[in-house]
């Protein structure tokens, strides 16, 4: 075996930008975003760099505009990367290990922040948090409570528990600290709140009934969200949702792990059907909303036909059509993309009765392209990168797009 097959290429994900480096590091100065590298160079700076595609090979650097997508993907069938070590971002990392609190420590916030006295404090390790985060509080008097972590961001967390206190049919209530001076209050790790418990006394089967009672639902959220929104105008700046999967640097990305592995041919072939649809433009040029971004079933808790909204801390302005990829695809947060055949036009045909704007021409055309990257991305990130040990995710993927494909 040569030396060159036995170095190692390490992958780096910040942002919107990504990297593929040789046994080297990657740091970031100054704005930089929507970059795809290839460097062969042991050290890479890259400063105030947008929109870029740079492959690197000592003083010999090429760079490409990343818009131009096909000449990018050209230029990726000819690596061979083989052997990638795919590190997880650190935020991502962060996120899904953050510090286990000291109990009495959660009863004394509770007490302090809202007044509340607690009974029992005990930890609740599902999701995507498998140390801490999310806190199980049951207080006098038989009440009982969710003390959750919502991000670093204290202004994106005031503002975000803001919004679903607007929306008291979809969403547990938040309670406001008894000092009135907001929702959250910060931790050593975050930005923390209070909800009500909500449990889950109506389990839906997911059907076509389901999807058309969750469409209608979806609207009237929407139009309260839009008026949130309207009395809310620093909703678009603070809550502007950045460095979304729907960029150029992330299909290049994706499609050099797919050409990287082995049996994808199927599935580079359908991600050459949303690189011609110039589905990146096209998303970016939408309009814009304040939406939810994660309906999967597992956070939906129904009450009879109403529908209680968890884990919400994901809430954002955004495109539309990015509301309806979770419901349509995803289970759970951790669980693998089933795409139940006729689901997406009951969804969509359910929403436009109900909602005051409906999905326009552009939107309706797009939307079946993201689901079908998303079922891309999905795989990559977690077969690939991940290194999900299912040999039964290909199948299954490729199963869900044929599924699409009546849509398309």
């Amino acid at each position: 075996m040569s030396i060159f097959m036995q170095d190692i290429w390490d992958f780096f994900r910040e942002g919107s930008n990504h990297a593929y480096i040789q046994n080297g590091t990657i740091s970031y100065k100054g704005d930089c975003n929507n970059n795809l590298i290839v460097s062969y160079n042991n050290k890479n700076v890259l400063t105030d760099i947008k929109n870029a595609f740079i492959l690197a090979r000592g003083s010999n650097v090429k760079t490409v505009p990343i818009f131009d997508l096909d000449n990018v993907i050209d230029k990726i069938r000819g690596l061979s990367l083989p052997k990638i070590r795919y590190n997880i971002p650190a935020g991502v990392l962060g996120r899904e290990n953050l510090p286990m609190r000291n109990l009495e420590e959660i009863a004394d916030q509770v007490k302090q922040r809202y007044g509340i006295n607690s009974e029992n404090v005990s930890i609740i390790s599902s999701g995507r948090s498998k140390k801490g985060g999310v806190y199980y509080v049951k207080g006098t008097g038989g009440h009982k409570y969710i003390m959750k972590y919502l991000s670093e961001n204290k202004e994106q967390a005031e503002l975000s528990c803001a919004a679903l206190a607007n929306s008291p049919i979809y969403f547990p209530k938040i309670y406001p600290r008894k000092d009135d001076v907001g929702y959250t209050f910060e931790m050593k790790d975050g930005v923390y709140n209070l909800q009500e418990y909500i449990e889950d006394d109506s389990p839906k089967r997911r059907n076509l009934g389901y999807f058309k009672l969750l469409g209608r639902h979806m609207a009237l959220l929407h139009k309260q969200l839009s008026d949130f929104t309207e009395k809310n105008e620093c909703v678009r700046k603070v809550l502007l949702s950045k460095g979304e999967f729907i960029n150029e640097s992330s299909m290049a990305s994706i499609y050099l792990d797919l050409a990287n592995y082995q049996k994808s041919n199927f599935l580079l072939s359908k991600l050459d059907e949303v690189i011609n649809e110039n589905l990146s433009v096209k998303v970016r040029g939408l309009s814009k909303s304040l939406i939810h971004r994660d309906l999967n079933y597992s956070n939906i808790i129904w009450k009879e036909n109403i529908p209680k909204i968890i884990d919400s801390e994901s809430i954002g302005f955004s495109s539309r059509i990015g509301e309806f990829i979770s419901p349509i695809l995803f289970k759970g947060n951790m669980k693998k993309p089933k795409y139940v055949k006729g689901s997406l036009s009951t969804l969509t045909n359910a929403y436009n009765l109900s909602v005051g704007k409906s999905l326009s021409k552009e939107e309706m055309k797009s939307l079946p392209y993201l689901v079908q990257y998303t079922l891309l991305r999905n795989f990559v990130i977690r077969r690939i990168r991940r290194g999900v040990g299912d040999e039964s995710y290909f199948d299954e993927t490729r199963k869900n797009l044929k599924r699409l494909e009546e849509n398309l």
